[in-house]
């Protein structure tokens, strides 16, 4: 079940800097209440104001990339099907670099700064 909760105070993030996330929920027939809990950093980095909004991964990367049997990668791909990047030499893949694919029951993520976007 997924249940959607909107706050009449929406957190602000407007403003570049890494902001803790956590929310717990409680349910009173809950026995186990040690995985209520979640929590993240959301970073925000810069206000994107050119468009279209494009970024290269050359220079290393903020991604961060996790989850269960993760096989992301960042660097040159060498694939049947990925041979490069969009942009420069670097590009996330998944099963390494060579020629190999993601792994059994990969659950896995890619995660990136937040992005303010403003109207132009």
């Amino acid at each position: 079940m997924i249940m959607i909760i909107l706050f009449s105070t929406p957190i602000n993030v407007s403003t570049p800097g890494v902001y803790e996330l956590s929310v717990t929920a409680v349910l009173g027939t809950d026995g186990i209440a040690g995985n209520n809990t979640r929590a993240t950093n959301l970073v925000n980095k810069s206000v994107v104001s050119v468009y279209p909004y494009t970024q290269s991964f050359e220079n290393g990367s903020d991604w961060i990339s996790g989850g269960a049997e993760n096989s992301w990668a960042l660097g040159t791909p060498a694939k049947g099907v990925i041979q490069g990047a969009s942009d420069g030499t670097k590009a996330w893949v998944t099963g390494g670099l060579g020629d190999n694919t993601y792994n059994a029951d990969e659950e896995s993520y890619l995660k990136d700064h937040v992005l303010i976007l403003q109207t132009y």
